[in-house]
């Protein structure tokens, strides 16, 4: 698993993040403080604080995410 820590500002942020993390095989768990949810869910997303920055591990052959979301990385 590999770790980044990221912030997403905008629901499109979030949106397109999810979308990229449903089709990852494998885990996407996205954490703040000390919750942590699954990065697949819109509703789990939309319960942490996004927009101040979160802890995302992934997969780490999942390259073409870890691409993706290097351009919200902090």
């Amino acid at each position: 698993m590999n770790k980044k820590t990221i912030k997403l500002i905008t629901l499109h942020d979030l949106n397109d993040f999810v979308s990229k993390a449903s089709i990852v095989e494998g885990d996407i768990i996205v954490s703040h403080g000390r919750y942590a949810v699954d990065g697949k869910s819109v509703m789990g997303m939309m319960s942490l604080d996004v927009s101040n920055g979160c802890i995302v591990e992934y997969p780490a052959d999942a390259t073409e995410f870890e691409n993706f979301i290097s351009k919200f990385e902090i």
